[in-house]
């Protein structure tokens, strides 16, 4: 039995009414759940028919989830073209998973956290708690966080060193501050360079090519947030 199978084993105990099976090299879990979930004083409770999608790289490759009961809107914004759910920027998830990666854990903290959004956006029309915003706009915002930085410029910077190897603790701060990177961006480099960069930086750059160099001042409301730096519908996915 391989790390997988056990992992499974695991989820089903909490969630009795999944099968797997191993299909074109993947491991391919079906089944319903029960999503019973609180916000503040706001609990909420549905059921959802999902597949999900664990590589044989898992846990170093995340797993891929669909929801097949249609009880998502076409106005919730958080699915992919090929309608995979959204559950988040997938460097900022594999940032947090890295601390117990089950399949169990990835599913209470990730999926759960999703359906949540959806069970409180179908009864209240918004979302619950604050969201990145969708595709390579959500990318920015996380990495505006991540990095306490103020440009895709700044960003692109980064992570073209670090996919690059020119990282070593005693170089200057790709960043642009002049400090040896020791004593400025060591930690994030490091969390980077164990999950990797390059999607990041291949849609990072795309925007840097087009010279586009806006200053970005993060939090904002999405609204405020396309408001202030229109450019970024024109890049809609």
């Amino acid at each position: 039995m391989n790390n997988i199978e056990l992992n499974f084993i695991e989820l089903r105990e909490a969630y009795p009414c999944l099968n797997m099976k191993f299909l074109n090299n993947t491991y391919v879990i079906e089944g319903n759940v029960r999503i019973y979930a609180t916000n503040g004083d706001v609990p909420l409770i549905d059921d959802f028919t999902i597949i999900i999608e664990v590589p044989i790289g898992f846990p170093r490759e995340l797993p891929i989830i669909k929801e097949t009961s249609n009880k998502i809107p076409k106005s919730f914004e958080h699915v992919n073209i090929d309608k995979s759910l959204c559950l988040g920027i997938e460097t900022e998830i594999k940032i947090k998973f890295m601390k117990n990666p089950t399949l169990l854990n990835w599913f209470q903290t990730f999926v759960v956290n999703y359906f949540y959004s959806v069970m409180y956006y179908n009864k209240y029309g918004r979302i619950p708690y604050g969201e990145r915003l969708h595709g390579i706009k959500g990318i920015i915002q996380f990495y505006i966080e991540f990095f306490n930085v103020d440009s895709v410029q700044k960003i692109y910077d980064i992570l073209n060193a670090i996919e690059m190897g020119r990282t070593k603790d005693y170089y200057k701060c790709p960043c642009g501050s002049l400090k040896k990177i020791r004593k400025c961006h060591l930690n994030q480099i490091n969390l980077l360079k164990k999950v990797g960069v390059k999607s990041d930086l291949k849609e990072i750059s795309k925007l840097v090519k087009r010279k586009e160099k806006n200053i970005f001042i993060y939090p904002y409301s999405n609204e405020e947030f396309y408001r202030k730096f229109g450019w970024l519908k024109k890049y809609k996915n």
